[in-house]
C-alpha cells in the first residue's frame, strides 16, 4: 500500500469510529467542509464590555433604518430569553424583533448544536487585528472551545490582517499566538484541529498592498515551522506575472495551503467562466509548487444596508450577487468537489454584514423588520426554509467526505 493510500485508509477508518462516536475527528484537515466564524455581535448590556449593538449597527446604541449594518436578519427563535436584545424594530405584524449576542453562552452552544445536528464539522474563528487586546475575544474562544468539546466539532484559529500594516504583522501575530497557546492553551483543547501533528493556523492577508514580499515571507516561515499554515490571498493573487518575474512569486510557495478569497468575485452567470479562466489555473499552479488549494465557497452576496448611509454615500446593490435559492452554492460546490481538494471552506457561518450567512435567517419577508430593506431566502422566488443552508453544508460535508473515501 503506497503511503498516500495508507493516509487514506487511516483517514477512513478515523471517520468511521468519529461517526460511531458522534465527534469530529481533530487530528486531521482532510476531508473536512468548515465554516468560517465571527462571533462578532454584541448587544448594549450584555456583559461584554460593548455598549452598543456591534457589527448589528454602525457602533450605534440603537438599532434602525439609519443605523443598521446587515443585509440579512437572523431567526432568534431557538436561543435562549436571556440571549436576546431588544432592537426597536418590529414585524410586520407588530411584534417585536429581536437581535442576539454571540457573547452569551447560549449563542454560541446554539451555533455548535446546529453543526452537530446537520452534520457539518466545524469552523475556523476570525480573529482580528485590532481587537485581540479586548478581553471579550478571549472569552469568545473559551465559549467556543467549551461548545466544540461539548457537541464533538472541530475548530481552528483564523487570523484576519485587514487594517494592520505590514510592519505590524509579525510582532501582533507572533504576540497574540504565544498568547493563545501559552496562556490560554487553546491548541490543547481535545476539539483544536490539527493536521500532520500540528495545529491549525490560517492568516488571511498575504496582499501584495499590504505587505512586502520579505514582510510576509518572514511571517510565513515562522508559522509554517510550528504550525499547519494557510495563507489566505487575494482572489487575483496568481497572473501571469507571478509565473514569469513577480517578487511574490516566492511567497506562495511557502505555506502549506493556499487560499483565495473569492467572495464577491463573480455571480451565477459568471462562475462557470472564472473557473474556466482562474480558478482551474489557481489550482494547477499551486499544485505546480507544491502547496494545496482551498476553495472558498459562498452562497450570495449583499452589504446594501452597510454603505446605504456612509458619507460620502458608496454605491452597493441590494441583493448584489443572488442566491438563487441555493443553486449558486450548489454549483460551486459540485465543481470544487471533483478536484477533491485537501477541505472546504464555506464563507461564512453568521457573516449577516455581508450577506453571506448560512445558520438560520430570516426566510420570508414577514420574518424581517418591516423597517428597512433585508434581503430574506425567498428573495429570488424560491420558497425556502430557515436553515436551508445548514442542510446544504450538511450535504456537502457527507458527499466530499465520500469522495474522498472513493478515492482509496
Amino acid at each position: 500500500m503506497s503511503a498516500i493510500a495508507l493516509c487514506l485508509y487511516v483517514l477512513l477508518l478515523t471517520q468511521v469510529s468519529d461517526a460511531a462516536n458522534g465527534t469530529v475527528n481533530a487530528k486531521t484537515i482532510a476531508g473536512k467542509v468548515l465554516y468560517g466564524y465571527q462571533a462578532w455581535f454584541r448587544c448594549p448590556g450584555d456583559g461584554s464590555g460593548w455598549t452598543d449593538f456591534w457589527h448589528w449597527t454602525h457602533y450605534s446604541k440603537k438599532a434602525d433604518s439609519s443605523t443598521v449594518n446587515v443585509d440579512l436578519w437572523p431567526d432568534v427563535s431557538e436561543y435562549p430569553s436571556q440571549c436576546q436584545c431588544d432592537t426597536g424594530f418590529t414585524f410586520s405584524n407588530g411584534q417585536p424583533a429581536k437581535l442576539y449576542s454571540s457573547y452569551c453562552d447560549g449563542v454560541i452552544d446554539t451555533h455548535f448544536k446546529w453543526m452537530r445536528e446537520y452534520g457539518i464539522d466545524g469552523v475556523l474563528v476570525q480573529r482580528f487585528f485590532g481587537y485581540q487586546n479586548q478581553a471579550d475575544t478571549a472569552q469568545i474562544l473559551e465559549k467556543i472551545r467549551t461548545a466544540a468539546e461539548k457537541y464533538g466539532r472541530v475548530f481552528a484559529v483564523e487570523y484576519d490582517m485587514s487594517g494592520a500594516s505590514g510592519d505590524q504583522i509579525h510582532d501582533f501575530l507572533v504576540n497574540d499566538w504565544n498568547y493563545l497557546t501559552n496562556t490560554l492553551k487553546i491548541t490543547t483543547s481535545k476539539s483544536y484541529l490539527h493536521h500532520n501533528n500540528k495545529p491549525v493556523l490560517e492568516i488571511w492577508g498575504f496582499f501584495k498592498e499590504r505587505m512586502t514580499p520579505s514582510q510576509a515571507i518572514d511571517v510565513l516561515n515562522y508559522f509554517k515551522k510550528i504550525t499547519f499554515l494557510i495563507a489566505g490571498v487575494n482572489w487575483i493573487w496568481r497572473s501571469n506575472d507571478v509565473i514569469n518575474n513577480d517578487p511574490y512569486k516566492s511567497v506562495y510557495s511557502v505555506p502549506d495551503v493556499i487560499q483565495p478569497w473569492m467572495v464577491g468575485a463573480f455571480d451565477q452567470g459568471g462562475f462557470q467562466s472564472s473557473w474556466n479562466k482562474q480558478v482551474q489555473d489557481d489550482m494547477d499552479y499551486a499544485k505546480s509548487i507544491n502547496v494545496e488549494y482551498s476553495p472558498v465557497i459562498f452562497p450570495g452576496f449583499s452589504w446594501y444596508n452597510m454603505h446605504l448611509n456612509n458619507n460620502p454615500p458608496e454605491v452597493a446593490k441590494f441583493n448584489q450577487i443572488p442566491r438563487n435559492g441555493g443553486d449558486f452554492i450548489t454549483a460551486q460546490y459540485n465543481l470544487h468537489i471533483s478536484k477533491k481538494p485537501l477541505f472546504l471552506f464555506l464563507a461564512m457561518f453568521d457573516e449577516c454584514d455581508e450577506g453571506t450567512a448560512q445558520y438560520k435567517v430570516a426566510a420570508t419577508a414577514a420574518a424581517a423588520p418591516a423597517q428597512s430593506k433585508f434581503v430574506t431566502l425567498d428573495i429570488d422566488g424560491k420558497k425556502l426554509s430557515t436553515d436551508t443552508y445548514l442542510k446544504l453544508a450538511g450535504k456537502f460535508t457527507a458527499q466530499f467526505k465520500a469522495a474522498v473515501n472513493a478515492t482509496l
